[in-house]
């Protein structure tokens, strides 16, 4: 199926993201990082989301699709990660912004977005 175009805005906002949760990942599969680790990672995703929100331009149908499929996910995901207090389920958040990094690449056109196959993102 025919992925849905993207602007700079987004694929830059969307970059950095994966690359705050890359340089994580590992910590947060083996479960390494503490309560405040979590919330300092979901200031920074929750940073740089509110910047795509706020400056992109994309066509009302791929805005739509960035909603529902990327940033509604993303959004709970690091509210999970904000407002826990336990590690497991600021884990489970975490899990959630990998996951949604995930759903954009499937959904979205991003030249050299998928970089690793085993996890794509």
């Amino acid at each position: 199926s025919q992925k849905l175009a993207t602007d700079e805005v987004l694929r830059r906002g969307m970059d950095n993201i994966r690359q705050v949760m890359i340089a994580n990942r590992e910590a947060i599969e083996n479960e390494r990082l503490s309560t405040q680790d979590y919330q300092r990672l979901a200031a920074a995703v929750d940073k740089k989301a509110a910047n795509i929100v706020k400056n992109c331009k994309l066509s009302k149908e791929a805005d739509m699709a960035f909603h529902s499929i990327v940033l509604a996910d993303l959004t709970q995901s690091t509210e999970l990660m904000r407002a826990s207090p336990k590690v497991q389920v600021q884990r489970a958040g975490a899990l959630g912004v990998l996951q949604s990094l995930r759903n954009y690449g499937e959904y979205f056109q991003h030249p050299g977005w998928n970089v690793d196959p085993a996890t794509g993102y």
